[in-house]
Parts: C-alpha cells; sequence; structure tokens
C-alpha cells in the first residue's frame, strides 16, 4: 500500500519538471521581446526572477532523482 501510494508521486514530480520549463519559457519570452510600451523591472527584479527558477529546476531535479532512485528506475 505505501509503494502504491509513493508510486502516485510520478505524476506530481513530473508536473514540477513542467512548471520549471514553463516558468523558464515565459522568461526567455518575456525578455527576448521588445515589450509594445514601456516596462521596468529593476537589476535587483530581474536577479531575483532568475535565481527562483534555478532554484525551481534544481530542486524538480533532486526531487525526480531521488523518488526514481527510489522506486530503483533511472530519471531520464
Amino acid at each position: 500500500m505505501t509503494m502504491t501510494a509513493f508510486r502516485d508521486l510520478e505524476p506530481v514530480i513530473c508536473d514540477a519538471d513542467n512548471m520549471a520549463d514553463v516558468m523558464y519559457t515565459l522568461l526567455e519570452t518575456h525578455f527576448a521581446t521588445p515589450p509594445d510600451g514601456t516596462y521596468v523591472l529593476v537589476e535587483a527584479e530581474g536577479r531575483r526572477l532568475l535565481f527562483l527558477a534555478g532554484i525551481l529546476a534544481e530542486m524538480a531535479g533532486k526531487i525526480t532523482k531521488a523518488y526514481y532512485e527510489a522506486v530503483g528506475r533511472n530519471a531520464s
């Protein structure tokens, strides 16, 4: 029963990876295209956004690796 519940975490872990991908894509898209109007993003805010995106990706990777090691499969 515990293993079944543990295996049910796989979709949640995949969602965390997908959220990290979406966040990076949104950041890249937003900052790669010129705005229609004027927007101001101070350097500290930009650094904070990129820091949070990096932390999200790092945590998602660690969770994925730990999960697949626990169930005896390779994280791919």
